[in-house]
């Protein structure tokens, strides 16, 4: 789908790497940006950082 999508972030939370739920699928488009954390942690960092939003209907 070529274009141009506005998404609402409606979750941001911190989760343990081998929390996997937060990759599972949701009933409406959605956004799901993972991240190491803590920010300045070099190398294998202990925990992830989730955005999640949703597409903002047309």
């Amino acid at each position: 789908m070529k274009g141009t999508y506005q998404y609402r972030v409606h979750r941001v939370e911190i989760v343990n790497p081998k929390d996997i739920r937060v990759l599972a699928p949701t009933p409406q488009s959605s956004l799901t940006l993972v991240t190491c954390h803590p920010f300045y942690f070099v190398g294998n960092a202990p925990e992830r950082f989730i955005v999640r939003a949703q597409l903002i209907e047309r």
